[in-house]
């Protein structure tokens, strides 16, 4: 192995290229150069060393890369975030071929989203699993979304087709058991439905001339 130290803050190695065209430059290659590479095998890694007020050695972070299958032709890689979390080095971005996961180690972290203007635009605490919209406020509800800056307070759903029977609309229901509550907008081009359904089955509709059905579908009879 090779050490460069310096007893200052200046740079150990600086890496330079004069190239004038628009190819990569500078570079740094971790090459593995195995005789029979096989998945799981790590391909290379960097870590960000540091001496805790004991004087104890610690891995504060490390960047690692890892094969996931090693065939000709269909190479498959992943790359992990680490960084030591309560002096344990703890998963928190994994990039797989199929999958970017945050907090793969499910510790209590949280995942914040800062916009201009709001430091919690969208937050998912990592304690209790609740998500967040423009407040970081706790709540007992899953999802808490909250006005700012003068919009209105309410979640939007909006469907980019125009065609009849085009649906949008909000669904309650239990895996493997059908939809047990809806409210829905339907489009047919001049008036829009709102539908409310239970069960599995249409219980109101609110026509978009106004009309209003109970346990029916059509105009006839209705208010």
């Amino acid at each position: 192995g090779t050490t460069i130290s310096t007893a200052d803050n200046t740079s150990q190695l600086t890496l330079t290229s004069t190239d004038a065209d628009n190819n990569i430059g500078p570079q740094i290659d971790l090459r593995r150069d195995s005789g029979s590479p096989a998945d799981g095998d790590v391909l290379g890694r960097v870590r960000w060393l540091m001496d805790d007020d004991a004087g104890n050695l610690v891995e504060s972070a490390i960047l690692q890369s890892n094969i996931e299958d090693a065939s000709q032709g269909t190479v498959d890689a992943q790359i992990q975030l680490s960084t030591s979390v309560a002096n344990t080095s703890t998963n928190r971005i994994s990039v797989t071929s199929a999958e970017t996961v945050f907090n793969e180690d499910s510790k209590d972290l949280d995942f914040r989203v800062e916009s201009d203007i709001n430091s919690s635009a969208f937050k998912m605490d990592g304690a209790n699993g609740n998500i967040f919209l423009n407040t970081d406020t706790d709540s007992s509800a899953l999802i808490t979304a909250y006005h700012h800056a003068g919009k209105a307070a309410g979640i939007a759903f909006q469907n980019s087709s125009s065609g009849v029977g085009t649906a949008t609309g909000f669904e309650i229901s239990m895996a493997g058991t059908g939809v047990a509550g809806l409210i829905g907008y339907v489009w047919n081009y001049e008036n829009g439905d709102i539908r409310f359904a239970t069960n599995n089955a249409e219980r109101m509709r609110i026509l978009g001339n106004g009309g209003l059905c109970i346990n029916r579908t059509d105009q006839a009879n209705s208010e």
